[in-house]
């Protein structure tokens, strides 16, 4: 059995998205000048990829890259596959590493916040008439009130769009990348 049928076997059990490439240059930055290995995964393949996997309710399994039969090779592709799932690797772990940071930073902030407002309470009520109790007022209260709302920021806004990136790159991550020709797969249909 040769790759093409074995992936189409593959295709029957699984939910898989495919995209067309020009050639292997489509999936890196035009800018970097490296090999496959070392190369910048290119912005527009990764928006591509978001927009493909935010138009499908399921989860993907497999990812067909689609080329003209004349330009492929199998060395180089193994190379790239290497490299994405590296890539992919990488930007989860990124991703996973920085929510976890925001969310200590937001939750540092809240705390701190909470204790500023009690202490600003234990202030006003202890020294009402006292110009220092006033002053010190002036400087708590609003520093509590903005504090809290630059945590729930980070805890509400910053840990949603950084979650909605680590299950992007956790769901690509797992998948199986594969190469074929855009000609067999046109046939396939």
């Amino acid at each position: 059995m040769d790759a093409v049928e074995n992936l189409n076997v593959i295709n029957k059990y699984s939910l898989d998205l495919s995209l067309w490439l020009d050639d292997y240059d489509d999936i890196y930055s035009d800018f970097d000048s490296r090999n496959y290995l070392k190369r910048r995964i290119s912005s527009d393949f990764i928006s591509e990829l978001k927009m493909s996997l935010n138009n499908r309710s399921q989860n993907i399994n497999d990812l067909i890259l689609l080329l003209p039969h004349e330009k492929r090779n199998t060395n180089t592709e193994q190379k790239i596959t290497r490299n994405l799932i590296n890539y992919f690797t990488q930007q989860l772990q990124f991703y996973y590493s920085k929510y976890q940071k925001n969310l200590k930073k937001g939750l540092t902030l809240f705390i701190t916040a909470i204790i500023i407002m009690v202490l600003n309470s234990v202030v006003s009520s202890n020294l009402n008439n006292n110009l220092l109790a006033s002053i010190i007022r002036i400087v708590l209260e609003p520093s509590g009130w903005f504090l809290i709302w630059v945590a729930f920021d980070i805890l509400y806004y910053d840990l949603k769009e950084i979650k909605k990136e680590k299950y992007f790159f956790r769901e690509l991550a797992g998948i199986k990348i594969f190469f074929q020709s855009s000609e067999s797969y046109m046939g396939n249909e």
